[in-house]
């Protein structure tokens, strides 16, 4: 599975223009343009779910190294590394990342600067569920921070993490999208009439 998703991947990157006009070629030539506004919007969105994730797994990865600078831990680039990565899962990727420092820093430093880095940890989820991410990450998707906040928490309901990953990106792209699919209006040549249920924009409906 992972050979054939990089091997997907690279062809999607490498091709894309050409792979998306192939899927886009049976549809009638009205249909396909307003397809492919609406995947364009789709597209933009999820580039700024990818900002917005990479801006609040930043934050953990700052936070996170300074606390570890300051209680003297070894390995502060590595484990902030670490938590830098598994901040893209959200809500508990700073938790699951951060557990590993907090390990570290019992075996090497002891119970009190360990329970001082879980505080830290504790903190910084709490600011992700309740700031980071209805407020960074609705900003640069467009979605209202309640919204956010509201696919976050069915998406984990209904599957866990992995519909917590997928549920805020998945609304983005469909409120993004849905506008241009729905659009009653279109601009059509003079010689080309309009299909059943549309109107030429500046032309009376009667």
């Amino acid at each position: 599975g992972m050979v054939l998703a990089a091997f997907i991947t690279f062809f999607l990157l490498y091709d894309g223009n050409r792979i998306w006009r192939f899927v886009a070629s049976p549809l009638r030539p009205r249909t396909a343009e307003r397809v492919d506004r609406a995947a364009s919007a789709a597209w933009h969105t999820l580039s700024g779910y990818i900002r917005g994730s990479v801006v609040i797994a930043t934050i953990h990865d700052v936070v996170i190294a300074v606390s570890l600078y300051i209680l003297g831990l070894p390995l502060v680039a590595p484990l902030a590394m670490l938590v830098f990565v598994t901040s893209f899962i959200p809500l508990v990727g700073v938790l699951i990342g951060g557990g590993l420092s907090v390990f570290v820093t019992l075996g090497t430093h002891g119970v009190t600067p360990g329970l001082v880095l879980l505080g830290i940890l504790v903190v910084e989820h709490q600011l992700e569920g309740h700031l980071l991410q209805p407020f960074i990450m609705g900003r640069y998707v467009r979605i209202h921070p309640l919204g956010i906040a509201l696919a976050l928490t069915t998406g984990g309901i209904l599957q866990g993490i992995v519909g917590a990953i997928v549920a805020v990106p998945l609304v983005a792209m469909v409120h993004s999208a849905w506008p241009h699919l729905r659009e009653s209006e279109l601009v059509v040549m003079p010689d080309e009439p309009p299909p059943p249920g549309h109107v030429l924009i500046g032309e009376n409906p009667d």
